[in-house]
């Protein structure tokens, strides 16, 4: 897996993750995972690693060169990759899909916030990407599909709860409403 940051707030975040995952699953750095880290200006970064990885990132975070590591023999640009896997909670996402999936044909699967989920409906249903996992709901359900329940799952049992009270405190106020007799038409 070759993972990076298109965010600065991400890298931390990313990190972290690879290393309790890698813990997890015995995977060695350099030889099963890369990660990239960090670079301004994502559309060039993105751009970039179409044509080779190697103009953006010559170096890995942890300032390996890339061409002594492993993983990345043979890997050039995003031909040489499965799939990309996007994890954004911005419009950032729209560089992926216009630039790695538009100009380089990458297939591209996306993770984001529900509340931008449904702008790329449209691109799932065209085939530009080939997944969507949209907001909490989205994560929990690809919890279910990895028979992994684990923080999504949990999460969905509070917002679940959120919604039923604020179903509640909506019948209340309109019971409420109506009970007091006013005519409001005034």
């Amino acid at each position: 897996m070759l993972s990076t940051s298109l965010q600065i707030s991400g890298v931390l975040l990313i990190e972290q993750d690879l290393r309790t995952v890698a813990n997890e699953y015995g995977k060695v750095y350099g030889k099963d995972y890369v990660f990239l880290g960090y670079k301004p200006y994502p559309d060039n970064v993105i751009l970039n690693m179409g044509e080779n990885f190697r103009l953006s990132f010559p170096k890995d975070y942890y300032n390996n060169n890339l061409d002594d590591l492993p993983m990345m023999a043979g890997v050039t640009n995003y031909s040489n990759v499965a799939c990309i896997v996007n994890i954004n909670a911005t419009s950032g996402v729209d560089s992926w899909i216009n630039y790695a999936n538009g100009r380089y044909g990458a297939d591209l699967a996306l993770g984001v916030t529900a509340v931008i989920a449904t702008d790329y409906y449209a691109f799932l249903q065209s085939g530009q990407i080939f997944g969507l996992m949209g907001g909490l709901k989205g994560a929990a359900e690809y919890e279910r599909l990895i028979n992994r329940k684990a923080v999504a799952n949990r999460g969905m049992t509070s917002v679940s709860v959120a919604h039923l009270f604020i179903i509640l405190f909506i019948i209340i106020g309109n019971v409420a409403f109506f009970a007091s007799g006013r005519d409001k038409r005034a």
